[in-house]
């Protein structure tokens, strides 16, 4: 395989996961649509109260991790660009030193 190929094979590659994400993700809503008009009207309704449940569960368990982790994030608000400006996000950025790479793309000089 030669050099060239390989850019041409990921980019393949990340094409084809895409679509592989966007058909996984219409089955999985064909699923949940067949799944809910299978349910009877108290049975959906159970199933909601039980999804409500879990997913401020999970909410909750993130806004604890985060407070834990020394990130602030506000409990009612889950979005988290919402009134940071962009120097405060630089600020909150880690800096990472890339690898100097040499014409050969898989050796480091």
């Amino acid at each position: 395989m030669t050099k060239a190929a390989v850019p041409s094979l990921l980019s393949k590659l990340v094409v084809d996961k895409e679509k592989l994400s966007f058909a996984m993700e219409q089955e999985k809503r064909k699923s949940q649509a067949d799944l809910e008009i299978s349910l009877s009207p108290e049975e959906r309704k159970s199933a909601m109260e039980e999804w409500l449940k879990f997913n401020r569960s999970i909410r909750e368990i993130r806004v604890r991790a985060k407070r834990a982790s020394g990130t602030r994030q506000s409990v009612r608000n889950e979005n988290p660009a919402a009134g940071t400006s962009d120097s405060e996000w630089a600020a909150r950025l880690l800096r990472y030193e890339l690898l100097k790479l040499n014409n050969d793309q898989f050796q480091s000089t």
